[in-house]
């Protein structure tokens, strides 16, 4: 499996927005995929809009690997609880109704990171974003590289800045997945799927890209969701560390049910095969 190094740290509630840039263009069209092996070295995915938490040093930028594949690497470094945020318009998600349910999902290459000890470096996924650059009314659902490593949890945000963290803030009692290795990639998948009556359950699972049986899940309903237009990259450190490198592949957004995921299945395929060796 491919590594990469770290040089950073992970994340803390209720922490001041510094916007690192803002460049956000045309909303983009469901179904959307990405697995940036179009995309220079060094270049940016098209339509973002970067931000972060708690003022660290935050980059982002598409990397090779050395076997033809690109990631979207982003580098970030404190000495403080930070986050980085990297984000897509999503204009037509629709409403909470079950004729919008969604799937989202990216694999996180082996992350790196200095000064692992009791801290906590993750990376993931954001959705359903009222802001391109902020965690405010949103979810987050990322994988525990550092301390506590191969832990899944659903953090939501409200509009305040306030996150609950789910299914419990003592880490030892979030999912954990089988076999967890720091230097393996994993698949974050999200399923959304609403009720008549608009609450939205989300299905939250992580799994080791080549070995299917080392996979975890975590389901959780909110009978008042979130409903912004934004999704996309999630990565955090807590006080303490000095930088990590997270890297990520794949990312895709694509309605529910089957009949329109069908759509992209031969795409999402295709994706995910430079993976599978």
């Amino acid at each position: 499996m491919r590594s990469v190094s770290f040089l950073i740290a992970t994340v803390g509630v209720g922490l001041v927005l510094v916007a690192a840039s803002s460049v956000q263009a045309s909303p983009i069209s469901q179904p959307y995929s990405q697995n940036f092996d179009s995309i220079a070295v060094g270049g940016s995915l098209p339509n973002e809009s970067t931000g972060s938490v708690g003022s660290p040093t935050s980059t982002w930028a598409v990397v090779a690997d050395g076997t033809g594949n690109h990631w979207y690497q982003n580098v970030l470094s404190s000495s403080a609880s930070v986050k980085a945020l990297d984000s897509l318009q999503v204009s037509n998600l629709g409403t909470a109704a079950p004729a919008d349910n969604f799937d989202v999902r990216t694999i996180i290459q082996g992350v790196s990171f200095t000064n692992p000890g009791a801290i906590n470096y993750t990376g993931g996924l954001r959705l359903l974003a009222s802001s391109s650059s902020s965690v405010n009314s949103s979810y987050v659902v990322d994988l525990n590289f550092g301390a506590n490593a191969g832990r899944i949890r659903l953090v939501t945000w409200d509009g305040s800045g306030n996150a609950t963290v789910l299914p419990s803030s003592t880490q030892s009692s979030q999912p954990l997945v089988p076999n967890f290795n720091v230097n393996d990639s994993y698949e974050l998948d999200v399923l959304g799927t609403y009720n008549g009556s608009g609450a939205l359950t989300l299905s939250c699972t992580a799994t080791q890209v080549g070995a299917p049986a080392n996979t975890v899940n975590y389901t959780y309903t909110d009978t008042a969701p979130h409903t912004g237009q934004y999704f996309g990259f999630y990565d955090s450190m807590s006080a303490g560390a000095t930088s990590m490198t997270a890297n990520f592949d794949n990312l895709s957004v694509t309605p529910e049910p089957a009949t329109m995921s069908l759509l992209v299945l031969g795409g999402l395929a295709i994706l995910r095969r430079k993976h599978a060796a």
